[in-house]
């Protein structure tokens, strides 16, 4: 994926749990982590608010 693409997931309907993982080459780090901002992203993607209230933690 570029960089500065967001992903989500969320259980199946129906679904009680789920694995989610991510494998990034290179190597992760801290220094260039940006967590999702629910108000930014919202306000860059107006047509999308629905989905990312639905994909993003309070």
């Amino acid at each position: 994926m570029p960089a500065r693409t967001w992903m989500g997931a969320r259980v199946a309907p129906g679904g009680a749990w789920s694995f989610f993982g991510c494998t990034m080459a290179p190597g992760f780090t801290y220094a260039d982590y940006e967590h999702g901002d629910a108000a930014g992203l919202t306000a860059r993607y107006p047509a999308e608010a629905a989905r990312i209230a639905e994909l993003c933690r309070p």
